[in-house]
């Protein structure tokens, strides 16, 4: 999961917030979570507040398969794709453009967040989903990231 880590950290050092450090508690919750949902039809679905028993902030991305075979799909990618939705996210107004999702982008350099673990399942259709946990989570209205 280097690239994960990489790609979060270079988007917080563009922001100026300090470096995420890796939590392997946190890795092994993002994969029972993505286990989870490979289980029950591999939905895109975050925890409710009273599953999230760590208190945590969520990324969830979700790759199909191709041609029915598992998409190689390195860890930055789906780091890289949430970091692009920076475009869609202005800062002076903390607000996302109209229709457009900045939610990923602003918990991954949510300043306060301190420790992320991450990690992917394969779902029965060879589809994937890859799971990343924040702490402490981000993402609070009315409340800028950095």
């Amino acid at each position: 999961m280097t690239g994960m880590l990489d790609i979060h950290n270079q988007e917080r050092a563009l922001v100026g917030s300090i470096p995420l450090i890796w939590s392997e508690q946190l890795a092994e919750y993002a994969k029972s979570w993505a286990d989870h949902l490979a289980n029950t039809g591999c939905q895109l679905t975050h925890r409710t507040s009273a599953e999230d028993t760590l208190n945590t902030g969520e990324n969830i991305a979700w790759y199909s398969n191709y041609g029915g075979a598992i998409q190689a799909i390195d860890s930055a990618r789906p780091a890289q794709a949430w970091a692009a939705e920076k475009t869609d996210y202005t800062y002076a107004t903390d607000t996302c453009a109209a229709g457009k999702p900045c939610g990923h982008y602003t918990q991954m350099v949510w300043s306060t967040t301190l420790n992320i673990g991450c990690a992917r399942t394969v779902c029965s259709d060879n589809s994937q989903i890859w799971v990343c946990n924040y702490s402490p989570p981000g993402n609070y209205i009315g409340i800028k990231p950095y």
